[in-house]
């Protein structure tokens, strides 16, 4: 992989705003990669290292419907019914919020984001759920003064070094007037509306709002062929991509189409991953269940050449997944290890049940391909796990 060392995908197509002139506008065909490529986690992840997540009694785990948010601190833990702080090492800290309707307790968890720098907490419901925003300092665990943007209906999707909230709101118009984003201050209770003329409804299946450093990037069902980023206070398109059949914008008529999702990007390279999104109606006729399915994971560099990944290498455990294998027998996978590390912040993290990591354990420690520091970190988190214990991180930083 060292031959794939790139310097990042952050200028591929110069314009200033939806009116202006284009130019140097660079193309991406997303349906047609040159070559493919052997992928490692370590090239995407600095200072890895495995994160069993303390067990007792009262606190039993699982991955499924549960999100992870990892920080130089903490790893944040939010369950069905409880919202969960560990320390960055996996012991337990506190219960910060249960499930429920009294006081500083939460119906449904929609967006969850931390200000590392005031080691501070948010929290908000969904969309259909319009109720503040809830703040718990970490260092306490105590709750802090709730938060309301000056929005109808709004999510919350990212949180920058500034410890600026930035997200959407119900704004369905596609005029040159409709809004994009918003950001809001929390130290001084101030919102930052952003408009212009690639307005999107929120609640489509593929709208994403994600961070990458400093750098706010969003895309939408109604533009699946763009990415938009927020820079200097400005909302431009940051590359345009080739993507038969996209998701049309009402995809319920078509029985879905394809997508792309941006799991990582760093200073080397954006890692994609182009999926299908099925839409079916359901037994009762009373709406539709949709889900998606992966159907290639893809690297692209700043010039636009992009490969795909032939397999993905997770160096902790010695295990190698071929994509291919993956894609086709998705369903194999489920509760035991996705190879697509998920960004939570500067950092991201695999996370695995302990009864498929104490046999992936057992599995590397009888290969002879491990190297010396590999040994010991497994065989230290063999001692700490058993196959009823919480779900074990594999943890690192973006590069």
């Amino acid at each position: 992989m060292n031959s794939f060392r790139f310097a990042g995908l952050y200028l591929l197509l110069l314009i200033t705003s939806c009116q202006t002139k284009q130019k140097d506008i660079l193309v991406v065909d997303m349906d047609n990669p040159k070559g493919s490529v052997d992928l490692s986690i370590s090239d995407l992840l600095d200072h890895i290292s495995i994160v069993p997540l303390e067990t007792n009694d009262d606190l039993l785990l699982s991955t499924s419907g549960t999100r992870f948010i990892v920080t130089d601190r903490h790893i944040l833990v939010a369950a069905r019914d409880k919202l969960i702080q560990f320390s960055h090492q996996g012991k337990y800290i506190r219960t910060l919020a249960f499930r429920g309707n009294g006081p500083h307790e939460f119906r449904t968890m929609g967006g969850i984001l931390v200000d590392e720098k005031r080691e501070i907490l948010y929290y908000a419901p969904g969309l259909g759920n319009p109720q503040p925003i809830s703040s718990i300092d970490l260092k306490s665990g105590s709750f802090l003064e709730p938060h309301t943007p000056d929005l109808p209906r709004y999510t919350i999707n990212a949180i920058d070094s500034e410890g600026m909230i930035y997200g959407s709101h119900d704004d369905r118009s596609l005029s040159s007037d409709a809004v994009l984003a918003y950001k809001y201050n929390p130290q001084n209770k101030t919102t930052t509306i952003y408009r212009g003329c690639h307005g999107f409804d929120i609640e489509r299946y593929s709208h994403q709002i994600f961070m990458c450093g400093n750098r706010l990037f969003f895309r939408s069902a109604h533009y699946s062929d763009t990415l938009f980023s927020l820079e200097h206070d400005k909302i431009t398109p940051q590359y345009v991509c080739t993507l038969k059949n996209p998701v049309p914008v009402d995809f319920y008529s078509t029985n879905g189409g394809i997508f792309l999702k941006f799991p990582i990007s760093n200073t080397s390279f954006d890692l994609i991953e182009k999926s299908k999104l099925n839409v079916q109606t359901r037994s009762d006729g009373m709406g539709y269940d949709v889900y998606s399915t992966p159907l290639a994971f893809l690297v692209v560099n700043k010039k636009g050449e992009q490969q795909s990944i032939r397999s993905i290498h997770i160096d902790p455990i010695a295990l190698t997944i071929d994509t291919d294998d993956y894609i086709k027998n998705s369903f194999r996978y489920y509760n035991r290890i996705n190879p697509i590390p998920i960004v939570s912040g500067s950092w991201a993290y695999l996370a695995v049940e302990s009864y498929n990591m104490t046999d992936m354990i057992d599995t590397a420690l009888n290969e002879n391909q491990l190297s010396t520091s590999q040994r010991k970190m497994l065989q230290e988190v063999a001692l700490q796990i058993d196959k009823e214990s919480n779900p074990v991180l594999i943890i690192g930083k973006i590069k």
